[in-house]
Order: C-alpha cells, then structure tokens, then sequence
C-alpha cells in the first residue's frame, strides 16, 4: 500500500487491515484477480473498504496519492521509482500478503537467443525449483 508522505501512516511504515476502514482508496477501474482478492480481504476481516475513487491508469492513481486524496494497494514494481523519491511511502498492511507468481514458458528443443538467455537469467528463480519448474535451464547456442 501507497500514502502520500503527509499521511498519518507515512512515519510509521505499518498498519493493521483493521486501521484501514476510514481510508478512502483509489482504486483501478479495471477488474482483475488482484483486485478481487483485496475486495475479499477486506470483506474476510469485515473492515469496509471505500473505493470512492477509480482511475483508469496506475499513473493517475500515482498521482491521486501523491496529492493525498486517498491511498492505493497497487504492485510495488509500479511505485518503486516514487517510494525511491520520497513522492510516495509504502506501508506495509500485515494481513497483505498477495505474491504473484510469474510463468517462462519456451521450446525446450529450440535453442535460446542471447537476450532470451539473459532474460531467462534474470526471472529464473533465487530458490530450488519446484515439480513445476523445468528441469535444465534453456541453452543458447
């Protein structure tokens, strides 16, 4: 979650979901699973959630909390140059934990360019790979 650094959250970094009720959130007018599933959050733990502002890009939303009209729960790729500036400050929600997992499908038989190798490189995951996982790492030649 993103709040301006006026708001009252901003110093202290963390919040309970509960604290959140009177919170007004600008939200992605588009629907998603990510959206769905912070809707069910909140309803789970019965604290209201107030969308009163919905915006059609993460920039405008950006810029909403920036001016502190609201806060937003938005992917931290998306406001890491913002936190980084001091524009905005992320606050972590304990009850918000929403990893997204990222699949890399490619041709086993067919060799791997250099900037798909060096892409596969960077996304690959940092701990042992699961079942799911491909057993060798792609090749280029």
């Amino acid at each position: 979650m993103v709040v301006s650094p006026k708001h009252r959250l901003a110093k202290r970094g963390r919040a309970n979901l509960s604290e959140l009720g009177e919170e007004v959130f600008i939200a992605h007018i588009v629907e998603s699973p990510f959206r769905q599933r912070v809707i069910q959050l909140f309803a789970k733990h019965h604290v209201p959630l107030h969308m009163d502002i919905q915006l059609p890009t993460i920039e405008s939303i950006k810029r909403f909390v920036q001016m502190d009209i609201g806060v937003a729960i938005v992917p931290r790729m998306c406001v890491r140059w913002e936190i980084e500036q001091g524009l905005l400050v992320e606050v972590k929600v304990r009850e918000l934990h929403m990893p997204r997992d990222l699949y890399l499908l490619y041709r086993r038989r067919e060799p791997l360019s250099h900037s798909a190798k060096a892409m596969f490189d960077l996304l690959k995951p940092r701990s042992a790979p699961t079942g799911d996982a491909p057993a060798s790492e792609p090749h280029a030649s």
